[in-house]
């Protein structure tokens, strides 16, 4: 019988080695929208697809309290609050990535893989942890994000051009350096702007 149990207390020790060993990433979630645009100066169609996808699943920080309570160094502290989402889908179009494209009959189906960054931007100096904190996610990470889009060539037209572009996720702060201890005393104010990587963007034209 001691034979047995010392046999489930090893098995049970190398399954928790395993999992601190080799910890599972989380299977990050998909979704997908698309709206189809004619214009009839240029007789064009544009058809539009939006690939929702993240791996900042357990990465961010998770904290066991309030920002409010994390401290600087004392007897000042910084404190962010009114962290709010301004734009939940912006397209950065400045930022062109790789398409591969496969054409079957009339539909193309267009994909696209890259590594983008986090960023934050602040008219005061606050320190970046705090910010991860308060935001959820880690402000200065590399993020992957990828996506394919099936779109179907309208009748009488052709493929003009298949673009990627990287989608964020855009926030807004507001922060200030108070006195840790004496209430109402604020030293600085400020604010800033965070920007996280969320999908991808691929854009089809058909032309004539």
């Amino acid at each position: 019988m001691m034979i047995k149990f010392k046999r489930v207390i090893s098995i049970v020790l190398c399954i928790v080695l395993m999992v601190t060993l080799f910890p599972t990433s989380v299977k990050a979630q998909v979704s997908e929208t698309s709206e189809i645009v004619y214009d009839s100066v240029t007789d064009t169609y544009t058809e539009t697809v939006r690939i929702y996808s993240s791996d900042i699943s357990n990465e961010a920080p998770v904290p066991d309290s309030k920002p409010e309570l994390f401290k600087g160094s004392r007897p000042k502290k910084w404190i962010i609050y009114d962290v709010r989402v301004t734009n939940p889908e912006w397209t950065d179009r400045s930022k062109k990535l790789g398409v591969v494209k496969a054409i079957n009959g009339s539909s193309v189906t267009a994909s696209a893989t890259a590594t983008e960054s986090a960023m934050y931007t602040s008219d005061v100096s606050i320190p970046v942890s705090l910010l991860n904190v308060a935001l959820g996610y880690k402000v200065t990470r590399s993020y992957s994000i990828s996506g394919s889009a099936t779109g179907n060539t309208p009748k009488g037209y052709k493929l003009g051009a298949a673009r990627g572009y990287p989608i964020y996720e855009v926030r807004s702060f507001k922060a200030k350096l108070v006195h840790s201890i004496i209430q109402g005393t604020v030293y600085k104010r400020g604010s800033g702007t965070t920007k996280k990587p969320i999908g991808i963007e691929i854009v089809f034209q058909y032309t004539k």
